[in-house]
């Protein structure tokens, strides 16, 4: 079974479960997506200081997720926070 982690750099678990559910309306039916939002933040990302502020987040979150065997991984953001690094 494929499973695919959704990063969400906000605080909002709501906004991490609406995208799971896009995600997973796109999958096949033997696909596990599972999301996981940041601990700390702003409940929605909406001016460039609060994006770039998500990074140490989204980098928190992919490091904890590296010893799961995903086989995709989506950050849920615009502006892709943290994938420069």
């Amino acid at each position: 079974m494929p499973r695919i982690l959704l990063i969400n750099p906000n605080t909002s678990h709501a906004t991490t479960q609406m995208m799971v559910d896009i995600v997973q309306s796109h999958c096949s039916a033997d696909t596990a997506v599972n999301g996981m939002t940041a601990t700390s933040g702003v409940a929605m990302i909406t001016t460039p200081d609060e994006l770039a502020a998500s990074t140490a987040q989204v980098l928190a979150m992919w490091e904890e997720a590296a010893s799961s065997n995903w086989d995709g991984i989506v950050i849920a953001c615009f502006g892709d926070p943290g994938v420069e690094l």
